[in-house]
């Protein structure tokens, strides 16, 4: 019974100390790195996430959500009347990106159209605010982050590009 017992703790101390090699192919490895390989045992069709797809696209559009400073996953999931880790697949396959990064770019696309519209002159806080971001600091590092310049230069080239 002892040696049944010092050859089990034997094999289980090898077993964790030495763990098991394991070869991933290069291929794999990619995917480990790529935000889309995260999801490619996904349960969802093709076909439901291009619906999913489509629907999330729409609504961004037409109802403008992104501009909500208290948007979280979960309250656009059910908005959308899905569940979360489906939008969060969504995302990232079909937009590969996260729900931030997804959310970040239509912010600065919309401010992007308020900072180039000539007939009105608001100031970079009330651009920031109304594009949905909670302070005027995360809007110039979001925007320098995503467009490579700072809002009030984006308005300079865009003016100067006008005269």
């Amino acid at each position: 019974m002892l040696i049944f017992i010092c050859l089990t703790y034997h094999f289980v101390v090898r077993e964790l100390i030495s763990p098991s090699i394991t070869v991933i192919p290069d291929k794999s490895k990619e995917m480990l790195k790529n935000p889309v390989g995260k999801y490619w045992k996904s349960s969802l069709s093709v076909e439901q996430l291009n619906n999913y797809d489509d629907k999330l696209k729409s609504t961004m559009l037409e109802e403008k959500l992104f501009l909500k400073p208290s948007l979280s996953l979960s309250g656009l999931a059910t908005h959308l009347k899905m569940p979360n880790h489906h939008l969060t697949q969504v995302l990232s396959r079909q937009a590969h990106q996260t729900f931030h990064q997804y959310i970040n770019n239509l912010r600065v696309a919309y401010a992007c159209e308020l900072l180039t519209d000539s007939t009105k002159e608001a100031s970079l806080e009330t651009i920031a605010e109304k594009s949905g971001f909670n302070s005027q600091p995360s809007f110039n590092r979001q925007f320098k982050a995503i467009i490579g310049c700072s809002p009030s230069e984006y308005r300079n080239q865009q003016r100067s590009q006008l005269t």
